[in-house]
């Protein structure tokens, strides 16, 4: 949108992001496996044109990451040598 000499960006998002396994550890975990999560993301921007060539702006933004599946359910030695285990318990990243 633009007001005269200002202009202002908008943006949201709604996410929902739903998880599931029958089973995880070769089978030694068959409960509490499914898992959902919901962020509202959005943007905010504003661009002041105070001349031609100085034109000032700012802008303020929310991020969403869900887990993936290996994140969540999947456990074992990963090609950097390192063991990783998975949780369902691990949470969204939000970040602002």
């Amino acid at each position: 949108m633009r007001f005269g000499q200002l202009s202002v960006l908008t943006g949201l998002r709604y996410d929902i992001v739903r998880s599931d396994a029958d089973s995880m550890n070769n089978g030694a975990r068959t409960t509490g496996l499914d898992n959902q999560d919901r962020a509202l993301s959005g943007s905010l921007g504003g661009l002041y044109e105070i001349t031609p060539l100085l034109r000032p702006y700012a802008n303020y933004a929310r991020a969403f990451r869900a887990p993936g599946m290996r994140e969540r359910y999947e456990s074992g030695q990963r090609a950097d040598g390192y063991y990783y285990a998975g949780s369902p318990e691990v949470e969204a990243e939000k970040a602002d």
